[in-house]
């Protein structure tokens, strides 16, 4: 559908970037409360960093 959603375990709003898998940050944002469109990525693999506080996470994300 062109869009996901991102929860933390706390529900508490946090900032996001999505980089492709050379690196380049692709979409950013600032907060994750709402769904993220992906409807303009091309299929692939992307990372998907969430960070709050100077503390952050990353993880995969598929795109077919």
């Amino acid at each position: 559908s062109g869009v996901f959603e991102i929860s933390l375990s706390n529900n508490n709003d946090a900032s996001y970037m999505i980089f492709n898998i050379l690196g380049e940050r692709i979409i950013g944002g600032e907060s994750i409360l709402q769904p993220i469109k992906i409807d303009n990525l091309q299929s692939g693999i992307y990372l998907v960093e969430v960070s709050k506080n100077n503390q952050s996470v990353v993880k995969k994300l598929v795109v077919n």
